[in-house]
């Protein structure tokens, strides 16, 4: 899943990457009104991710990765598992603590 305060093109821009099917659900606040760290985007993002897997999705079942302290702390107090993005090697080794990734 996506979450993003991306613009009304996010569509375009990722279908232009051709990644746009790697996602099972995109919220973006320029379609929710909700940014991030609003909990109103975090909301959206559970409902989300809930209607694309046909189950609920919420708290620590959710890893959320970003390069913003605010957001990282919005989605921890929102009790999902939550780290900063601060380079490729670290998030590489979060993602195999995490079991993500072999």
């Amino acid at each position: 899943m996506l979450l993003t305060n991306a613009t009304t093109r996010l569509h375009v821009d990722l279908a232009a990457l051709d990644v746009l099917s790697e996602f099972d659900a995109i919220v973006s606040s320029a379609e929710t009104g909700f940014p991030k760290p609003d909990p109103g985007a975090f909301a959206a993002a559970e409902a989300a991710a809930s209607a694309a897997l046909g189950e609920s999705v919420a708290g620590s079942s959710i890893l959320f990765i970003d390069d913003t302290v605010a957001h990282v702390q919005a989605a921890e107090d929102r009790g999902w598992r939550a780290t900063q993005f601060v380079g490729g090697p670290a998030l590489d080794a979060m993602l195999r603590a995490a079991q993500l990734v072999p």
